[in-house]
Order: structure tokens, then C-alpha cells, then sequence
């Protein structure tokens, strides 16, 4: 049995690049072919390990459509552009026109999401082979080539998200948001942004999410929780999670499992990594050239961000799987099912983080566990039947002799 597993392993990884190694299986992309452990999280890959995916992905890896509500995209980056989208995508430029936005930002979550998966480039996202559709929401303030300038307003992330849901979305990613102490959007992408009403922002979201559902459209919202280091309803549009069903806001967690100094936290939200989380950006750019998991200097398209931005992310990735495997068994979901699935999972994993003002948990999410709560549960015993020989519908007679004096006929019918 020992010879016939080992040839099992040596087959899969000759002929599909991936190791199977027990109940878990492991990529070919070599930025991350350190050693797997997801009972020690750590390397560069230890966002993966510590919510399980490995475990996961031996369930499915992931081809479900995530929508990205964002700015930064490099749309031809070697590691991502086998799995964009761009028919299904959208911008106020430059998708169109072809333009290659420098910032990292939208790249960054892009790969954490859908990184191409065991394609020996590179690393791979939550989901091995996400459709990506890519909104940016950043529109052009200058036509200089030299210092291009770009903003973002409320009302230009709304029309995205509207965009994205337009075009059959079921799963929004946005890891951006208003400020209440900047009164600005919170994104690293936009150099100039406007001033903008907290409640207003909210009720865009609320507006939109009421005309999908107007439209019959079934859609998961995943906001990043912030960077404030407050409590959510200080965050919108993530503080929106209290009130509605269908959205989730995640907090950022480090290595160690604790929330990080920064995140936002409450008590709508789960947690996922999103300290110093390696992936894909632009080529060339400050974030490629920082030295993280790699020297300083290298030019290879990969570097790290830290923030709720990069949390959000891996629970996006996570809401495909999910639908990936529900779609697998033939089961329908709607997106507060999912949600659920999502919470339920990260309550089973039984790891949290502290809220540092009432001390509840926040519970970090679990990939595998929330995939385990698709699957059939064992078959149920087989009913108790007759045994196979005539013995009903049949008269029996019994004679004998009792204590009592005389002959006695009894007659039984089974």
C-alpha cells in the first residue's frame, strides 16, 4: 500500500503539477514552494496555511466569477492576466484604452483573490482559476503622461459596484472606503480624493444593494473593515455588515493570530490575514522593489501590502470556493447562505482574535471548514428489513400437551 501511494503522488505531480499529499494539496507555483504547514503558519504563504487552504483546495480549487471594486490593475501581469476577465470588466478609462495603471493596489487584491493556480509562475490566489472582473473606480484628474492624477469619490465607487452587479455578479470585493477622520475615500489609489457625506456613502450602498434585489440579483458584498483602529461603525461602507444579511466586513489578523494594531474591528466581523501578505504588483513599481520575503531591489512583479485591504480578499476568494463546490454538488446558495457558511466555518476553526475594547472574539476564517459544511454527511444506515424466506401470511399450528388436563390446539398467525 506504501509503494501504490508513493507512485499515487509521483503520478499526480508528473502529470498535473500538484502534490497530494494526505487531505491537502499543493500548488507548483514556485514563490511558494517553501514548506507547507498550516499547524505553523509562516513564509511568505502563511496567509494560506493559516486559514487552511491547502485542506481546502483538496476539495476544490476555486473557477467562480469575483468581481473587484478597486484601482491599480495591472491587467497584463504574467501571473494574473490568464484569469481577468476584461469583457465583463469595467473603467472610466483605462481598461478600455489599454492604459497599464501603475499603482499596486487592485493588482495586490487581484492576486490574494485569483492568481493563476499550479501554472509554475509566480504564486496562486485563494481561487486557482477565479474569473476576475475588473472595476476601477479611480477616473483621471490631469492628461499630463508624466504625473497622471486620478481620484475617487463616493458616487464613482457606487457606479462600479452598480457596474459589476449589471454584469451578473454575485460576489463584490472592496477594499476600500470612507474615512470619517480624513473625510476622504480610504484607498491607497487615489491621489486627490474628494470630500465626502459618511451617511451619503452608506446610503449609496444601501440604494444599490435594494435595486439589485429589486432585479432579482443574489449578491455577497466583502468590504474591508478599515485601518482605523476603531470600531466599525466608524467604517463605511464595511459598517453596513450590522445591518444587512448579505454583506460581510473583515478585520486583519498578523502572523501571530492576533488583530492587527490598525484593523477595525466589531462585532459583524470575521477576521482574515492581512499582515504583510505577498502578491502580486505591478512590475517596477515601490511596493516590487521593497524587500519582503525577497531582497530589496528585485524586479519581479510580486511584493507585500498589509491592511484590512488584503483581509478582504481572502474571504472573497474564500465565498468562491464555496460556490465552487456548492455548483460541484449540485446545491443552490444564496450569498447570506454563504456569509453563513463563511462565519460558521471560522466557528468551528475555533481561532480568533480579541476585540481590545469588549474582549469578544473575532473569529478568523476557516477555508476547510466551511468547505466541509457542503459535504454529504455519511450515508444513513440501511433500513431494517424482513429476512429473505417465506415466513408471513402463513397459519402455524401448535400441539402439545399443557399442565392443565386435556389436548390443546393453539393457532398463531404471523
Amino acid at each position: 500500500m506504501k509503494c501504490k501511494f508513493l507512485i499515487t503522488i509521483l503520478v499526480l505531480t508528473l502529470a498535473f503539477g500538484f502534490v497530494a499529499l494526505a487531505n491537502i494539496l499543493i500548488p507548483n507555483d514556485p514563490l511558494f514552494l517553501n514548506l507547507w504547514n498550516e499547524d505553523k503558519p509562516e513564509g511568505p504563504n502563511w496567509g494560506y496555511e493559516m486559514i487552511k487552504l491547502p485542506s481546502a483546495w483538496s476539495l476544490t480549487t476555486g473557477v467562480y466569477p469575483i468581481a473587484i471594486v478597486d484601482s491599480g490593475f495591472d491587467i497584463m501581469h504574467e501571473d494574473l492576466s490568464s484569469n481577468i476577465n476584461l469583457a465583463l470588466s469595467d473603467s472610466f478609462d483605462f481598461l478600455r484604452n489599454k492604459h497599464k495603471d501603475k499603482n499596486s493596489h487592485g493588482t495586490h487584491v487581484s492576486g490574494i483573490i485569483g492568481s493563476k493556480g499550479n501554472n509554475s509562475i509566480g504564486i496562486m490566489g485563494v481561487e486557482w482559476n477565479a474569473n476576475l472582473r475588473l472595476y476601477n473606480y479611480t477616473f483621471p484628474t490631469s492628461t499630463s503622461i508624466l504625473k497622471p492624477e486620478r481620484t475617487a469619490t463616493s458616487l464613482s465607487i457606487v457606479t462600479m459596484i452598480n457596474s459589476a452587479i449589471n454584469k451578473g455578479a454575485k460576489i463584490i470585493n472592496l477594499s476600500a472606503g470612507y474615512c470619517l477622520e480624513t473625510n476622504s475615500i480610504c484607498a491607497l489609489t487615489a491621489n486627490k480624493a474628494k470630500s465626502e457625506d459618511l451617511d451619503t456613502f452608506d446610503k449609496f450602498i444601501e440604494l444599490v444593494d435594494k435595486l439589485a434585489k429589486q432585479k432579482g440579483r443574489d449578491v455577497l458584498f466583502v468590504f474591508a473593515a478599515g485601518n482605523n483602529k476603531d470600531k466599525l461603525d466608524t467604517a463605511s461602507p464595511a459598517r453596513i455588515s450590522l445591518k444587512l444579511n448579505n454583506i460581510i466586513s473583515v478585520a486583519n489578523i498578523k502572523q501571530d493570530g492576533s488583530l492587527s494594531y490598525l484593523s477595525n474591528y466589531g462585532t459583524s466581523t470575521v477576521a482574515a490575514p492581512g499582515d504583510k501578505i505577498f502578491s502580486t504588483v505591478p512590475k517596477g513599481s515601490d511596493v516590487d522593489l521593497e524587500p519582503c520575503y525577497e531582497p530589496e531591489g528585485v524586479k519581479d512583479g510580486y511584493g507585500c501590502m498589509s491592511g484590512t485591504s488584503m483581509a478582504a480578499p481572502f474571504v472573497s476568494g474564500l465565498a468562491g470556493l464555496i460556490w465552487s463546490r456548492a455548483e460541484e454538488l449540485r446545491k443552490t446558495l444564496t450569498a447570506a447562505e454563504v456569509k453563513d457558511k463563511i462565519v460558521e466555518g471560522a466557528k468551528r476553526g475555533n481561532k480568533y482574535a480579541i476585540d481590545p475594547e469588549d474582549g469578544h472574539k473575532i473569529y478568523i476564517i476557516n477555508a476547510y471548514e466551511s468547505l466541509k459544511l457542503l459535504e454529504p454527511g455519511p450515508p444513513p444506515p440501511p433500513p431494517t428489513t424482513a429476512a429473505a424466506w417465506p415466513m408471513f401470511g402463513h397459519n402455524a399450528t401448535r400441539s402439545g400437551q399443557s399442565e392443565y388436563a386435556g389436548p390443546q390446539t393453539n393457532n398463531i398467525k404471523w
